[in-house]
């Protein structure tokens, strides 16, 4: 009977519970740390604009519940606060609420969106990965058709070369024998 009771009492303040539309910040702006913190392993942000590695120190600008806001090297980003544990914390009670950048349900549309679009850039990479390959192959079959046709000329080529000496023999055979008629020519003209 006490699970139960406890069941309802665990139920009854989940649906009455008011969901946060406020981060907590040290200040107004957000720009001072809360706590500096160390990865406990890899993340990357559903939209791929925020991530660190496992074992990186950085400092924590806001929290929301268990999510967590953070400045790498100028770079800020959310995280869950599961992937960090905080090595030194400034201010454990920060004072200023600030609203957050979006209510739940655009994140859990913008994670979607991200997602579309990561899925969508794949798709993009892998069509430009198949088109470099076509045009490769293309390229391929471009250098391999000329080479054919290369082959083909060579021996119409050679050919030539080979007809080129037999037409100036007969050139010089024709030459020879017109100027032997011109001069048997001149001799039956001389005869008379």
């Amino acid at each position: 009977m006490g699970s139960i009771k406890a069941l309802v009492y665990v139920t009854l303040a989940i649906l009455t519970a008011k969901v946060s539309t406020e981060r907590i910040c040290r200040n107004p702006l957000c720009s001072e740390a809360i706590s500096i913190v160390r990865a406990q392993q890899d993340y990357t942000s559903p939209t791929g604009d925020f991530s660190f590695k496992r074992m990186a120190t950085f400092s924590v600008l806001s929290k929301d519940g268990s999510t967590w806001e953070g400045n790498i090297g100028g770079l800020r980003g959310f995280f869950p606060s599961s992937a960090v544990q905080e090595l030194s914390v400034f201010d454990p009670n920060p004072r200023f609420p600030v609203p957050r950048p979006n209510s739940p349900n655009d994140v859990e549309q913008e994670v979607t969106r991200q997602a579309s679009l990561e899925e969508l850039r794949r798709a993009a990479a892998e069509e430009r990965s198949l088109e470099k390959q076509r045009q490769a192959h293309l390229a391929t079959e471009q250098m391999q058709e000329r080479e054919v046709v290369a082959h083909e000329q060579q021996p119409e080529q050679q050919h030539q070369h080979e007809q080129q000496p037999e037409q100036e023999q007969q050139h010089e055979q024709s030459a020879e024998h017109q100027n032997q008629h011109h001069q048997q020519g001149q001799q039956q003209q001389q005869q008379q």
